[in-house]
């Protein structure tokens, strides 16, 4: 490798040349291992130092190839994983793609996928506690004929029925993350508008009108604006990944480029 600065020896004799920063920035073993005082007396290989470790090649290549697929997508990728949610990721959608993909890019995108799946339907859940601030705005419907009491601003917590049916529908379509578009934060308006239209057109519901009127547009935006948190607070990155090397547990922390030359 060019520019490598150490060489790992396997127990079979086996230099692996790499660079000592990428090694310490993947893995806390390897940070822990360089920040203790080398001997003066280091073994010397083609001009670079060498550690000595009681695996076989086999092993350590395993080790070097998991630690540089491990590390999740670039950061020059996130915004165009986060892209990737507005459309299906099917194989027939994405097949002829598929060759443009490293192995380790399109499983973090599957990984980035499924977490911020899971946040949103968190969030969904979360919204079918109708009684709780700032979705306490609702109380039950009522009609032209009713002779309920006038709405005030304080709520009673209800669960309209139209509005919990368009969050259950949303949990539905998460149930199928990839072979539709991930719901759009930005959408959720124009769905609970088309939503209060279709109960107001077939129901003349007089409170839900009122609340809509009163409190309608902050309610739209805390939906939009909680639901887009749940997907900014996703990291690309993928989770670190437990690795058993020998007697040894290495958990990566980064994505590193490394090579076997030697």
């Amino acid at each position: 490798m060019t520019g490598a600065d150490i060489t790992i020896q396997s127990s079979d004799l086996v230099n692996f040349r790499v660079h000592k920063s990428s090694l310490s920035m993947s893995s806390s073993f390897f940070d822990d291992m360089f920040s203790l005082p080398q001997p003066l007396d280091n073994e010397v290989v083609d001009g670079l130092p060498v550690v000595r470790l009681s695996e076989d090649a086999e092993v350590l290549n395993s080790l070097l190839i998991t630690i540089a697929s491990s590390g999740g997508l670039p950061s020059e990728m996130e915004t165009l994983a986060r892209l990737t949610l507005d459309f299906p990721m099917t194989f027939e959608y994405i097949c002829d793609e598929l060759p443009l993909f490293e192995g380790w890019a399109l499983r973090d995108l599957i990984y980035f996928r499924k977490r911020c799946r899971d946040n949103l339907v968190s969030c969904f859940q979360s919204f079918l506690n109708l009684g709780q601030p700032p979705f306490n705005i609702w109380i039950s419907c009522t009609n032209s004929t009713s002779t309920s009491s006038p709405l005030t601003s304080s709520g009673t917590g209800a669960s309209p029925s139209w509005l919990t049916n368009l969050f259950k529908q949303c949990l539905t379509d998460l149930g199928k993350a990839f072979k539709n578009p991930l719901p759009n934060p930005s959408n959720i308006r124009e769905e609970y508008l088309s939503a209060l239209r279709a109960h107001l057109t077939s129901y003349a519901c007089i409170s839900c009108t009122k609340v809509h009127a009163l409190e309608g547009e902050t309610f739209c935006k805390e939906l939009e604006k909680r639901l887009a948190l749940a997907i900014s607070t996703v990291s690309t990155t993928t989770p670190p990944i437990l690795i058993k090397l020998g007697s040894l547990n290495i958990r990566p922390k980064l994505h590193v480029c490394l090579d076997d030359s030697g």
